[in-house]
């Protein structure tokens, strides 16, 4: 069964890593390219939400009993071939 506790709390720190990173004023990519603390920022605020989003892809394929992926990606595709995302959703 789904711990839609545990995925609400997830989805809910992706929401608040990405509010973070709007929060960044950032003039122009030139400026971003040139600010490496903005730029460490931006990407550890990603690489958290994208670890959340890990999570709450292995915690469906766990808890439903779909095949164990061997990479990250797979993890997406799985729930994309169960119908549970949408294509484009799990590839962008």
């Amino acid at each position: 069964m789904i711990d839609l506790h545990l995925v609400e709390k997830k989805l809910r720190k992706i929401e608040e890593y990405l509010l973070e990173i709007n929060r960044v004023d950032i003039p122009s990519f030139k400026e971003f390219q040139k600010d490496i603390v903005v730029k460490r920022f931006i990407e550890r605020n990603l690489e958290l939400s994208i670890e959340q989003m890990i999570d709450i892809c292995k915690h469906f394929v766990s808890r439903l009993n779909l095949k164990e992926p061997e990479t990250y990606s797979e993890c997406m595709a799985i729930l994309a071939e169960k119908g549970i995302l949408k294509k484009e959703e799990a590839f962008g």
